[in-house]
């Protein structure tokens, strides 16, 4: 918990930090902490890291699609919305920006499953359009 603590603080806001930690491999340490089975509050520590190291970082975006991280860290996001997860909403739309323009197909379809109506909507809209 404390070094995705660490993580998370070291990468808020700080576009330096941002590219140094994903330089020095964390985000494939994040997605493996948030793909395997862990505590709850590591899997939230997880995805606030994970959420600053890709805010405004398109660099560490495309790197996460690669990693076949950003539909795991919407489908956490999304199941963890309905619990009424802090903050919750935003992300998932932040992270539903970030598959759109990235085109990245597996996390749409993960938003279409999980994500909540209003989203949904959104997504198949857009797959009629590009399809």
């Amino acid at each position: 918990v404390l070094v995705t603590q660490l993580v998370a603080f070291l990468a808020r806001n700080q576009p330096s930090n941002q590219s140094e930690l994903a330089r020095q491999g964390a985000l494939p340490m994040l997605v493996h902490l948030l793909v395997h089975p862990t505590q709850k509050v590591v899997k939230e520590s997880v995805v606030s890291a994970l959420i600053y190291l890709i805010r405004n970082h398109v660099e560490n975006q495309a790197v996460l699609v690669e990693l076949q991280g950003l539909s795991t860290l919407i489908a956490f996001v999304a199941q963890e919305h309905r619990r009424d997860l802090q903050g919750g909403a935003e992300a998932l739309r932040l992270l539903t920006d970030m598959a759109i323009s990235h085109h990245d197909f597996p996390s749409i379809v993960v938003v279409l499953q999980h994500g909540p109506e209003s989203l949904q909507v959104q997504m198949a809209q857009l797959l009629c359009v590009l399809t």
